[in-house]
């Protein structure tokens, strides 16, 4: 049973699966909100959004909003979908697409934190977190497990790895890659994300074995190229397949590095 506040402003098409929405929340057109989940007090959920189940949305978030390019025909039906077990705080914006019967998309188990945000044609796989402030530009990717700090702006059409994260106030003009700890303006890599990756229950070994990847890549004196060619003719793991696909499907390019570090 749906539990909806007499002053939010729902409309007739849009279909609520057992969901609670607060005080003067605005639901538009054809929106779907899967059971379970919660609107709260003034946020806004735009026309063609698609919500799955078990989302929290918090006060005065903005789900669905037109995309901030000058270019964009409003008239265009896109829409932004979000899966399930998410949580997106107060005044969290999400922007649909830009391209006609395209999606802005966020996966399952992500934590969007207070004023972050989402513009067009993102897409978020599962198990992101957005720390407050921080400004994902149109078109980027976002791979499982990424933590992104508080006040990181990422560049149009990048990409971030799995695993990595992306200190505070970072300025990401590159792609991020996976299981990386990146830092800086402009965001350079510094080792790999130790604490991350043991959170995530990596061992001793799998953690020795992506930094002997990253040391060849980025420390031993060879290009990209020069690197991956060498590595593909080792046994670097799962995981360092992981890295070299990464560095090889890059259309921005890869962040340039910091430091070394040393294998214990």
């Amino acid at each position: 049973m749906n539990k909806i506040h007499p002053s939010a402003i729902i409309d007739q098409s849009a279909r609520l699966e057992n969901v609670t929405i607060g005080p003067h929340a605005i639901i538009e057109a054809d929106a779907l909100i899967g059971e379970n989940t919660e609107v709260a007090a003034g946020a806004v959920i735009k026309k063609n959004s698609i919500i799955g189940k078990n989302n929290i949305i918090g006060h005065y978030a903005v789900i669905g909003e037109d995309p901030q390019d000058i270019h964009f025909d409003r008239n265009l039906k896109t829409g932004v979908i979000i899966g399930d077990n998410n949580i997106i705080r107060e005044m969290a914006t999400v922007h649909r697409s830009t391209k006609t019967g395209q999606n802005t998309i966020i996966g399952n188990n992500c934590f969007l934190m207070a004023t972050s945000h989402i513009a067009h044609d993102c897409i978020l796989h599962n198990n992101v977190i957005l720390c407050n402030g921080s400004l994902m530009a149109g078109h980027i990717e976002i791979f499982d497990h990424v933590f992104i700090s508080g006040l990181v702006a990422v560049h149009q059409f990048s990409k971030i790895g799995c695993n990595a994260m992306i200190a505070g106030c970072t300025r990401l003009a590159q792609d991020a890659p996976p299981y990386a700890l990146v830092e800086g303006h402009p965001g350079i890599f510094r080792t790999i994300n130790v604490v991350g990756l043991r959170r995530a229950g990596f061992s001793a070994e799998d953690r020795l074995a992506i930094k002997r990847v990253y040391n060849t890549i980025y420390f031993s004196g060879y290009t990209y190229s020069q690197a991956i060619k060498i590595l593909e003719e080792q046994n670097i793991g799962s995981h360092g397949k992981i890295i070299i696909d990464f560095f090889k499907t890059s259309r921005r390019g890869v962040v340039k590095s910091g430091r070394t570090f040393s294998e214990e």
